[in-house]
């Protein structure tokens, strides 16, 4: 409990002697699926720097903050189905106060993750991500 401060879309936590500390931010990972209108989003975390993690606290009700700038974060997850991809670079988009912000990873990188999030992957790949969500073994 001392060394990790938490709320439910973002996160602080210290090392041993207080000296260091990571932040991270929960935020919507967006795909465009065929044949959908509207975008299918994961929440993931991204880890961030703290200069991008307080301005996003201090953006935080401002309905306004879809006008800022976007900041530099890393994914902090290993997504299920893709190969390495805790760490991809990314930005962090400031979005609304009644939505989490939008995490695109790098285009400059060469990963599957980069493909499906910038073409529409097909409702099958989709499906292929809700199978372990829906099929888990018991």
């Amino acid at each position: 409990a001392f060394r990790a401060f938490q709320s439910e879309d973002s996160c602080v936590i210290r090392d041993a002697e207080d000296k260091g500390r990571q932040y991270f931010i929960r935020v919507l990972l967006p795909f465009s699926i065929a044949g959908l209108k509207r975008a299918y989003s994961w929440r993931v975390w991204v880890k961030v720097a703290q200069d991008g993690f307080h301005q996003l606290q201090d953006l935080w009700d401002n309905p306004d903050q879809a006008s800022e700038t976007s900041f530099p974060g890393t994914l902090a997850n290993q997504l299920h189905g893709y190969p390495a991809s805790l760490g991809l670079r990314g930005r962090v988009v400031p979005s609304s106060p009644d939505r989490i912000p939008s995490f695109f990873v790098d285009r400059s990188v060469e990963h599957p993750l980069v493909d499906d999030q910038y073409a529409a992957v097909s409702p099958e790949r989709a499906i292929e991500w809700l199978q372990p969500i829906y099929h888990a073994p018991e």
